[in-house]
């Protein structure tokens, strides 16, 4: 049981929407372009581990669960095709997302715990470049070039309001708990090919 919840009484309480856009433009028989935008959200209250399965749960609840992620996509493709059935395509996207989220995790009367993600955010982007011949000719083949990167942002936490962890005995100590990325990102840029000969 979880009072003043976000959306309701009950942890695993679901609220999620998404919806797509997306745009196909052919200005000429040699050209196309289409362009795709999503979003995604997630604003339920989550999920917690409790002391029994099934249909008869028990968990000691002191905070209402909360969670708070959105994801916002776009993707983009770019064809052109010359006289010779040389295709020249370019590939892009783009994914943004950001999550603030709190759940309980009290195990027992007088020892609670609780955390969540105070903010976590990624993003991601990609870019693709493509050259190929037809896909009539009985030698196929294709060149690319591939370049990604992407950035994480992470700041976590977990409170023990009643946990004592000194040899004082104070009798109503904090002990916190924290996982903090203010900054990790990852590159990777790759050549790529392929070809193929169909004898019959």
């Amino acid at each position: 049981f979880a009072p003043s919840s976000n959306i309701g009484e009950k942890y695993g309480s679901t609220d999620l929407s998404s919806f797509r856009l997306t745009s196909l433009l052919k200005p000429s028989d040699a050209l196309q372009w289409q362009l795709t935008f999503e979003n995604f959200n997630d604003k339920g209250s989550g999920q917690i581990p409790t002391l029994t399965g099934g249909s008869d749960r028990t968990a000691f609840i002191q905070v209402p669960g909360m969670n708070d992620y959105e994801v916002n996509s776009l993707r983009t493709r770019l064809d052109y095709t010359f006289d010779l059935g040389i295709t020249l395509s370019y590939l892009g996207g783009y994914t943004q997302s950001t999550r603030e989220s709190r759940w309980d995790r009290s195990w027992t009367p007088g020892n609670y715990e609780w955390g969540g993600c105070v903010e976590c955010n990624h993003d991601a982007t990609q870019h693709e470049l493509q050259i190929k011949n037809s896909d009539n000719a009985d030698w196929k083949w294709m060149l690319g070039l591939f370049v990604f990167n992407e950035n994480n942002l992470t700041h976590f936490d977990i409170v023990h309001p009643n946990r004592d962890t000194r040899p004082s005995g104070n009798s109503n100590p904090i002990y916190w708990e924290t996982y903090r990325q203010p900054d990790r990102g990852l590159d990777s840029n790759s050549l790529f090919g392929q070809t193929t000969y169909s004898f019959t």
